[in-house]
């Protein structure tokens, strides 16, 4: 049985349409392409707001609470940002607070990085004022409750002034060395 040239042309467009349909379907099927997904860099892994962790001391006392405004850890690299942390030592001859506008922890939690406008401040002693020591950034070690910073630093005691270039402290020993360029204002 042979077919007509119109019907063999009619085959032909039903065949066309029903490719074409068939493509159209395929494409209307199929999800949008995702948009990509932002670096693991720039996108925070977890997020907690109002962030507190208190460490205690082998008696049940506690060694050192530390907070912030809002905690961000990324996976890839590994990093913890805080916004306005705040640490508070309990340790000491007195309690000694730290706060800046950022932090980062290390990988290992056990070095936090302050920075912008850092303010340390001691509460008197019964034989000593209050001190306030200011800078731009420290670094902090609380389990052993140390902390450090190279860039200048300003310190008050009462009404003694210190300034210097950087600084070491410990407030478990209750030192505090100061280094490069000191000037000091003592008034008696």
């Amino acid at each position: 049985m042979r077919r007509s040239l119109f019907e063999q042309i009619v085959i032909v467009l039903v065949l066309l349409l029903l490719a074409a349909g068939t493509s159209w379907l395929v494409r209307v099927a199929e999800p949008e392409d995702a948009p990509e997904a932002e670096s693991s860099a720039n996108t925070p892994d977890m997020l907690v707001e109002r962030f507190t962790l208190q460490r205690f001391d082998a008696n049940g006392r506690r060694q050192y609470v530390f907070s912030a405004a809002r905690m961000r850890h990324y996976a890839a690299p590994e990093r913890t940002e805080l916004d306005h942390p705040e640490l508070l030592f309990l340790g000491g001859e007195a309690q000694i607070q730290a706060q800046a506008i950022r932090g980062t922890v290390s990988e290992d939690g056990e070095t936090v990085r302050l920075s912008g406008d850092v303010v340390m401040s001691r509460a008197a002693l019964p034989d000593r004022p209050a001190a306030t020591l200011t800078t731009q950034a420290l670094t902090v070690w609380p389990e052993t409750e140390r902390v450090a910073g190279r860039v200048p630093v300003r310190y008050e005691e009462g009404r003694d002034v210190l300034v210097a270039g950087r600084f070491d402290a410990d407030n478990l020993v209750g030192e505090l060395r100061l280094g490069d360029g000191i000037s000091a204002t003592f008034r008696r």
